[in-house]
């Protein structure tokens, strides 16, 4: 089904029942009026006359615009700016990964067009984002009001063609290939118009590299310079091009000719730009014989490699992906997705399913899950850069809908920008900041068709700690988010605690009404970070060599996080899995269940009859009354479960933060409720 209303029947229907006047401003319908859902596309895929509505083009527009996001305003602001006179040359974007900076060159073509600029190039980093960017600029012409759009073009002369096209869109590999090639195509494409040139994912764009070479006489003949990306730092430490940096860092300060744009995970989070992340953490037993000859190694467990050199934990690694564990943890992740879907089908029937992506280590590994899925019976194909004509094919199946599970290596980053994956099974060996990121937020797309409070995505993911510093860095990313005065104070009680200071010992209430937005976890993990942690692996060390034999290994057990940083523990994960089995639940993440438990059991629910309070009653008497029903209630709860009453009443005190004898009225009701709530007794009345 289609986005947009073509039966002239179904149009007509919309239009009369509109009685041909705008539903927004309430003039007469012109010719070019627009069917708009009532209920956006992107919450319920489904076009029906039903339910949709007709407005003129320009309100339809206008609410359109009221969509843009914190940093495509922005850049939208700059923009303006620029046509006003601001000497600003440069605008670098960082925006997180399923953020949404495909918007800024249609925003900037909308502003700068033909005033500032004559045409735009988008360089990307990838042949398969050529069409796409394409494709998105299209689209965005009418929900923009932008009266120019980009071609997918490589180097085939003439680069800008047909009316209302103001530009094009190519990838880094084709720049290079006119350079080598001694092709002024580009060079004179720039000279002849006054271009304003977008860096897509710069991190490819190694200072005096190749591509910079290729890139860097388009930089000094543009008008103005976009560089946008999701992560300003290269697998390999290097500086990227066209960066200015201060103590080994990317300097991003607003100066008179450049302008700074940023939009963080949460910051997306919380404008529900993404959905969040939970991990499933899969340890293992493993062995392996070193390639030096040696005794054979083992693990139990991969806690015993926590803090030894990079190389065992690298060969921890290796083994895992390797042997029969990373079978076990493809079924582990195959197994909860094929859940989610059956519950997904279940109460979101007109959602489209959600999807599954595989990330193998190599092209030979990829091949042989496939091989194994098929087996399994999933319905699936294999995109890889062994066969890049086919694969780019496959992508796009992927990512219209035609395809529901995808295994892939290097594809899985940028360039795999597809809606509804639900489910990642990461079994790469890949271990850089950058790359990891990249991968994890495949699954930040919001879903169509479904509430954004219902969606999740979720990470099958070795246990490996050189895999779980790089989730901790990510999630750690929030700290580095906050203002300059909060950033100096964590440094300070960093280094307070660092040298002694117990943190038990401070403040934390008088810090908190200040400064709202810091927690005190996050600080204790910086330190506990910076005292055990093993030193950081160099960047781009993201493969091992096949120095060791792999012998056997086994999944061992699972825990679970998510991208804010709850958790549960081994030995939690597996009490609420049972629980989950035996409750028949499936199809979502022991972390949400329990959460969703604790919400059940704190929400307040009327399961006890009122204590009256009528005029025989004052209120010291009632509060007696309700102290000795809690006591009852109590005494009976830890009779039935075998407990000490003392225990139930210290989790009263534990949960309430006090003692009853200190609670008022409006308290003491709680605890009744939710002692009622946690221990039902039915032959209890009151």
């Amino acid at each position: 089904m289609g986005r947009t209303l073509k039966s002239k029947h179904d149009r007509y229907k919309v239009l009369d029942r509109a009685s041909y006047r705008c539903q927004i401003c309430g003039k007469e319908l012109s010719v070019e009026w627009h069917a708009d859902h009532t209920v956006p596309w992107s919450k319920r895929p489904v076009t029906d006359q039903r339910e949709m509505t007709a407005l003129c083009p320009e309100c339809n527009l206008k609410k359109g615009a009221k969509m843009l996001r914190s940093h495509q305003q922005d850049v939208e602001e700059i923009a303006i700016r620029i046509r006003g006179g601001r000497p600003i040359k440069k605008i670098i974007v960082r925006v997180t990964p399923g953020g949404g900076k495909s918007w800024i060159p249609s925003i900037l073509m909308k502003h700068l067009i033909p005033t500032i600029a004559d045409r735009l190039c988008w360089l990307v980093p990838q042949v398969s984002l050529q069409k796409q960017g394409a494709q998105d600029s299209e689209t965005l012409r009418s929900v923009l009001s932008v009266p120019h759009y980009l071609r997918a073009s490589s180097n085939e002369y003439p680069l800008v063609r047909n009316r209302g096209c103001a530009g094009y869109v190519t990838c880094y590999q084709s720049i290079v290939a006119a350079k080598n090639e001694n092709s002024r195509l580009h060079y004179d494409e720039f000279s002849k118009h006054k271009y304003i040139l977008v860096l897509d994912e710069p991190h490819h764009i190694e200072e005096q590299g190749t591509y910079y070479r290729a890139v860097e006489e388009l930089v000094d003949k543009a008008v103005l310079l976009v560089l946008m990306s999701g992560t300003l730092a290269r697998g390999d430490g290097q500086k990227i091009a066209f960066l200015d940096y201060e103590n080994g860092k990317p300097l991003l300060v607003d100066s008179e000719n450049t302008a700074i744009v940023e939009y963080s995970r949460s910051a997306a989070l919380q404008g529900k730009a993404i959905i969040p992340l939970q991990f499933a953490h899969d340890d293992g037993q493993l062995s392996w014989i070193p390639g030096d000859g040696t005794d054979a190694q083992s693990i139990s467990s991969f806690e015993e490699v926590v803090g030894t050199s990079e190389k065992r934990q690298r060969a921890a690694l290796f083994t895992a992906l390797n042997t029969d564990y990373a079978y076990d943890l493809l079924n582990r992740c195959v197994t909860h997705w094929k859940h989610h879907q059956k519950n997904t089908k279940s109460e979101f029937p007109n959602a489209p399913p959600p999807k599954l992506l595989v990330v193998a280590q190599d092209i030979r590994v990829a091949l042989d899950y496939y091989q194994k899925l098929l087996e399994w019976g999933v319905h699936c194909e294999i995109a890889t850069s062994d066969d890049s004509s086919n694969a780019h094919e496959t992508i796009k199946r992927f990512r219209n809908g035609n395809l529901a599970c995808l295994v892939t290596v290097a594809m899985a980053y940028e360039g795999l920008d597809v809606k509804d994956i639900s489910h990642i099974a990461a079994l790469t060996y890949y271990r850089s900041t950058p790359w990891i990121e990249q991968m994890v937020t495949r699954g930040v797309r919001v879903a169509r068709g479904i509430p954004y409070e219902s969606q999740v995505a979720y990470i099958f993911c070795p246990d490996d700690p050189m895999l779980n510093s790089i989730i901790e860095t990510i999630k750690l990313e929030q700290v580095d988010e906050l203002g300059e005065r909060e950033a100096h104070l964590i440094e300070v009680l960093v280094k307070a605690i660092s040298t002694g200071t117990p943190i038990e010992g401070i403040d934390w209430e008088a810090i908190h009404r200040e400064f709202p937005d810091i927690d005190p976890k996050l600080i204790e993990r910086k330190v506990e970070e910076g005292k055990e942690s093993p030193p950081p692996s160099p960047p781009g060390t993201g493969r091992i060599g096949p120095d060791i034999i792999p012998l056997d290994g086994k999944y061992l057990r699972e825990r679970s996080s998510d991208i804010r940083g709850e958790s549960l523990t081994f030995e939690e994960h597996e009490r609420a899995l049972t629980a989950m089995e035996e409750a028949g639940i499936h199809g979502i993440s022991p972390l949400r269940f329990i959460k969703a438990k604790l919400v059940y059991e704190e929400r307040p629910v009327a399961v006890s009859k009122p204590i009256p309070t009528g005029p025989s009653l004052t209120s010291e008497e009632i509060e007696r009354k309700l102290r000795k029903d809690i006591q009852r209630h109590a005494a009976s709860a830890a009779r039935r479960s075998g407990r000490e009453c003392a225990d139930i009443n210290g989790e009263i005190c534990n949960h309430f933060g006090k003692s009853r004898t200190k609670m008022g009225l409006e308290e003491l009701q709680k605890v009744r409720e939710w002692i009622a709530a946690r221990y039902p007794n039915e032959n209890h009345h009151t």
